[in-house]
């Protein structure tokens, strides 16, 4: 049940200080499994606010590309779709990444579920910050493939946590990719093992998921299928965010020691 009067109130005073109040007990991050399963859980249990925000954006935007393939040329479609689907949904997911972690702190902290709209207003807030914070991310690990694949796989363990920096601690971190490094350090081969594991099940569900568009070729269900691996994709974010409360964690009985240390997680 959504409760819009303290949604309203959650969303005004995160606006007011720039970054979301974390007042509830969190288990630290110890192993693989446990993670894994946290996330899962957290993500089931938030599973239609998320749906709602990631639907709210990426419906539309997975209508007007399957319409604008449907019957054109396959190798053609595919050049088309490869600029539209490397640019586009990043930018998306940038937006919407900040709101379904919006989404989960507030219900982590009252047990109702967010207003998807208001969850939006704190994504579109820190959308240019994630972007662009995600974009410096992608160069880097970019680079490091180029020169060799391991470097690739390390820079994207050290930014991991890139996204739920900015979404909890928003305008008090300024050194986002810094702050995400220096949380990971010590953890890195854990949050490589529970990352590694979430691909391996993300592609086999997208690749179960793509063989209906495979075999019947209607924009309908490219559209589904879009939509599905698009609310899918947002485990990743959720993981992100458990990882990081894990990390991060401050109790709320320690205000004083937290401001001296930086604010980070009120």
């Amino acid at each position: 049940m959504v409760n819009l009067y303290k949604s309203e109130k959650t969303l005004e005073r995160a606006y007011a200080s720039g970054r979301l109040t974390i007042d509830f007990p969190v288990a630290p991050f110890d192993n693989t499994g446990e993670i894994f399963a946290r996330s899962l859980k957290v993500f089931i249990e938030n599973f239609t606010v998320i749906a709602k925000v990631t639907l709210l954006v990426f419906l539309p935007y997975e209508i007007v590309v399957s319409l604008a393939f449907f019957g054109t040329d396959p190798e053609q479609k595919i050049t088309l779709a490869s600029l539209i689907i490397a640019i586009t949904p990043w930018i998306l997911e940038a937006l919407v990444s900040p709101a379904i972690i919006y989404a989960i702190i507030f219900n982590l902290r009252s047990g109702e579920e967010a207003e998807p709209f208001e969850c939006l207003k704190w994504g579109i807030r820190q959308w240019t910050r994630t972007l662009g914070n995600n974009m410096l991310a992608g160069l880097a690990i970019f680079g490091g493939m180029l020169m060799l694949l391991v470097p690739g796989f390390v820079l994207t363990i050290w930014f991991f946590l890139v996204e739920p920096i900015v979404a909890i601690e928003g305008d008090s971190q300024s050194h986002v990719l810094t702050r995400s490094r220096d949380l990971t350090e010590g953890h890195r081969w854990d949050i490589f093992g529970v990352l590694m594991f979430s691909l391996m099940i993300f592609f086999a569900l997208t690749f179960t998921l793509s063989v209906p568009g495979n075999m019947i070729d209607h924009w309908l269900i490219d559209v589904v299928t879009g939509c599905v691996i698009a609310v899918c994709g947002m485990f990743f974010t959720t993981l992100s965010l458990m990882i990081y409360l894990g990390l991060a964690h401050v109790a709320p009985s320690q205000p004083q020691e937290l401001e001296e240390t930086g604010p980070t997680i009120v």
